[in-house]
C-alpha cells in the first residue's frame, strides 16, 4: 500500500466560525493505481490532499496519512519539503497563480529539479527542454526562456504538469490537471501519466470534475459531498451503476454526444455551508428521494456490490444505469433567417517576438491569427474549437476590442469597432461582454466579490445605488453562488466558484453579445449544466448572441448552432454543428473528435490500441 488515509479531518477557523472542510474520510491507494475523486466545488476534494502534504495554511488537521510507511501528518517542514516533488508531485488547479510571473518557465522547472538533485547547468537545461517536450510544448528549446504570461492557459497547465512529473514521483496528485487543456493535449498527457504507471509504478490521485477523464483513466472512483465520501467503488460500478443520488445527479448533468439543444438535468440547489454542522445526510436538502432517516445522522457506508459502497439509506437495487429524460430546448432560428450582429473579415493579428541577447534583438514575429473571416448572426451561437495556441482566445479579444488588429476589420452592428470614438467605445462595452478563461487572473484579489460584480452596473449607471446590492445578489444566485458571500474576497472561493463570479459580472448589463472564453472549463458538471441551461434560456428570452470557445467538444455541440475549427491561426473547417460533428471534412477535425473523452467505461487504452490495464 503506497498511501493509506485514515479518518482525515480538516477544518479552519474563520471570522464566521469554524469551517469543517473534510469530515473524517478514509481511503487507500496502491502503487500503479489511479484513484479518481469527483464532486462539486467546495466538497473537500482539493483541501484534503493539500492538507496531507502540508500546503493548507492555518488548517486544523487530524487523522493519519501513511505514505510509503511514514505519516505525512506528523512530519516536520524539512521532511515534507523532501517528500514534495521527489516522492509526491502535485499539479495544481490554477496554473497562472501556481507559476511565478517574474521567472521564466524553464527556470521554475530547473529549480524543482535542482532542489533534489545535483547536476550541471548544461545537463539541467537539456533535461528541462526534454520535460517541456514531453508535455507537448512546441519548440521547447525556444519556449524554455519565456515567461508564464507568454503561454496560453492550456500551455501553462502543460508546464505545471511537466514541473510535477520532472522528478518521476511515486505519487502524483493531480488537481484538475486537464481543466484548461484541449482534447488532443489532454489525451497526450493522460497517456503520459499512464506510461509513468507502466514504467515506474506511479500512483495517481486524480481530482477532477470531468467524468469523461475519470471514465478513461481511473481504476477506482470516490464521490465526495459536503466534506464526506458518499460513494466509492470501481470505475465501472460507480459510473455504470451509480447508487447514491448525488453521484447519479452528477452523471445526469454531463452533456453527451448528440445532446444538442437539450435541457441538461442539473442538481437543484447549492452545496451545503461547511460552517454549519449537518445533523444528517448533507445531500438531503437537494435530494428528490429523501427519507426521514436521512435527517438523523450521516448514513453509514454499506455494500452495494462486491466492490462498491454507498453512504445512503436507499436499497442496493437503486444502483442502476442513469437514464436521461430528453427535454428538448427551443430550436435555434436558421442562420439564413437572422441578420448579422457582428462580422470578422480577414482578421490578422501578430505579435513581435521576445527581445533576447545583449543587443536586445527581436526574434521572429508570432502570427496568432492569419486571415480569419466569420459571420456572427444575431441570436445565434458560434462555437470555436481548436488546440491551445490555435488563436481562439486572441480572436475573442480582437472581437471585443481588447487588442488591436494587424490587418482586416471587426464589425459590430455594421460599424468598424477600430474607428469608434471614446464615447462609442464605452457604449460598445455595454453591448459586448466577455467571460475570461482564467477566473483567478481576471478578478481583482484585493476587492470583495460584490464590488467586482457591481462594477459594470456602476460604470454604466445601470442601477440606482439603492438597488445595487439586491441586483448583485440576484446575479450571484443566478449563477449558483450564495448571496450571503457578497463581502468575501475571490481567494475565499474555489476555482469553480471564481468562474461563476466572472459569468455573473458579464451578464450584469444584459449585453447583446457575450464572448465566452472557456466559461465552464473550471466548473463541476452540475454547475456546468446550470450555466449552460442558463445561457440557453437567456438567449431565448433576451435574444443574446454568443461566441463560445471551449475545448470540451460535447459542450460546444450542446450549445452552438455553427462551429469553426481553428488550427495555427486559421479556420480549417466551418459549418453547422450537424455538418462538422457528423461529417467532418478535415483530418484535424476528425482527430479532435476522436480524442474527446466520453463516459464509456471500456478499458482505457494506450495510443497504439493496447489495453492499459485489466
Amino acid at each position: 500500500m503506497l498511501l493509506e488515509v485514515e479518518d482525515l479531518d480538516v477544518s479552519f477557523d474563520t471570522g464566521d466560525g469554524r469551517l469543517h472542510a473534510v469530515r473524517g474520510i478514509s481511503f487507500d491507494l496502491d502503487e500503479g493505481e489511479t484513484l479518481g475523486v469527483v464532486g462539486e466545488s467546495g466538497s473537500g476534494k482539493s483541501v484534503s490532499t493539500q492538507a496531507m502534504v502540508g500546503l493548507s495554511s492555518g488548517a486544523i488537521v487530524s487523522g493519519r496519512a501513511i505514505f510509503d510507511g511514514r505519516d505525512l501528518l506528523t512530519m516536520g517542514d524539512d521532511d515534507l519539503r523532501a517528500v514534495r516533488g521527489r516522492g509526491i508531485g502535485m499539479v495544481f488547479q490554477d496554473p497562472l497563480s501556481s507559476l511565478h510571473p517574474q521567472f521564466r518557465v524553464g527556470a521554475q522547472i530547473a529549480e524543482a529539479i535542482r532542489v533534489h538533485e545535483k547536476t550541471s547547468p548544461t545537463l539541467l537545461r537539456s533535461r528541462v527542454i526534454d520535460v517541456l517536450g514531453e508535455v507537448g510544448i512546441p519548440h521547447p528549446e525556444k519556449r524554455i526562456d519565456d515567461f508564464p504570461h507568454q503561454f496560453s492557459g492550456g500551455m501553462r497547465q502543460r508546464v505545471m504538469i511537466g514541473l510535477a512529473l520532472a522528478l518521476r514521483p511515486s505519487l502524483l496528485i493531480a488537481d484538475e490537471p486537464t481543466t484548461a487543456l484541449d482534447v488532443t493535449v489532454q489525451a497526450q498527457l493522460l497517456e503520459l501519466m499512464n506510461s509513468l504507471q507502466r514504467e515506474h509504478g506511479t500512483a495517481i490521485l486524480m481530482i477532477t470534475h470531468d467524468l469523461g477523464v475519470v471514465a478513461q483513466v481511473a481504476d477506482r472512483v470516490i464521490t465526495m459531498y459536503g466534506g464526506r465520501i458518499v460513494e466509492r467503488g470501481t470505475r465501472a460500478d460507480v459510473l455504470d451503476h451509480p447508487h447514491h443520488p448525488y453521484t447519479r445527479g452528477l452523471l445526469a448533468s454531463v452533456p453527451r454526444v448528440g445532446s444538442q439543444r437539450t435541457v441538461l438535468q442539473s442538481i437543484p440547489g447549492n452545496p451545503p455551508s461547511l460552517l454549519i454542522e449537518q445533523p444528517g445526510c448533507p445531500f438531503a436538502a437537494r435530494c428528490a428521494l429523501v427519507h426521514d432517516a436521512c435527517l438523523h445522522g450521516f448514513p453509514e457506508e454499506k455494500p452495494v456490490s462486491a466492490g462498491q459502497r454507498s453512504a445512503c439509506v436507499l436499497p442496493a437495487s437503486h444502483a442502476t444505469p442513469v437514464v436521461l429524460p430528453v427535454v428538448q430546448a427551443p430550436p435555434p432560428v436558421a442562420a439564413g433567417e437572422r441578420d448579422l450582429l457582428a462580422r470578422i473579415e480577414d482578421v490578422r493579428i501578430s505579435f513581435p517576438g521576445a527581445r533576447k541577447g545583449l543587443l536586445g534583438l527581436t526574434s521572429e514575429t508570432i502570427v496568432a491569427v492569419d486571415g480569419v473571416s466569420l459571420d456572427i448572426p444575431r441570436g445565434g451561437t458560434l462555437g470555436i474549437v481548436g488546440e491551445s495556441g490555435s488563436g481562439k482566445s486572441t480572436l475573442a479579444r480582437a472581437l471585443t476590442g481588447l487588442i488591436p488588429l494587424t490587418g482586416g476589420r471587426v464589425e459590430f452592428e455594421g460599424r468598424d469597432i477600430s474607428r469608434l470614438s471614446r464615447t462609442q467605445r464605452l457604449a460598445l462595452r455595454r453591448d459586448v461582454q466577455m467571460v475570461f478563461q482564467d477566473p483567478y487572473g481576471s478578478l481583482n484579489q484585493q476587492r470583495r466579490v460584490g464590488s467586482i460584480i457591481a462594477d459594470p452596473l456602476i460604470i454604466h449607471s445601470a442601477v440606482p445605488s439603492s438597488g445595487l446590492r439586491p441586483r448583485v445578489q440576484e446575479l450571484m444566485e443566478l449563477v449558483g453562488l450564495n448571496p450571503e458571500h457578497y463581502n468575501r474576497f475571490p481567494a475565499e472561493f474555489s476555482g469553480g466558484q471564481r468562474q461563476r463570479i466572472g459569468i455573473a459580472r458579464a451578464l450584469a448589463l444584459n449585453p447583446k453579445l457575450v464572448v465566452c472564453d472557456e466559461p465552464v472549463s473550471a466548473l463541476d458538471v452540475s454547475i456546468q449544466a446550470q450555466i449552460l441551461n442558463l445561457l440557453g434560456s437567456l438567449q431565448s428570452e433576451l435574444g443574446l448572441t454568443y461566441v463560445f470557445i471551449a475545448h470540451d467538444l460535447a459542450v460546444v455541440e450542446h450549445i452552438a448552432d455553427t462551429v469553426a475549427v481553428m488550427h495555427r491561426g486559421v479556420v480549417v473547417e466551418h459549418g453547422t454543428v450537424e455538418e462538422v460533428y457528423r461529417s467532418p471534412r478535415e483530418e484535424y477535425t476528425r482527430a479532435l473528435l476522436a480524442a474527446a473523452p466520453d463516459l464509456e467505461t471500456t478499458p482505457a487504452r494506450t495510443n497504439d490500441g493496447r489495453e492499459r490495464r485489466a
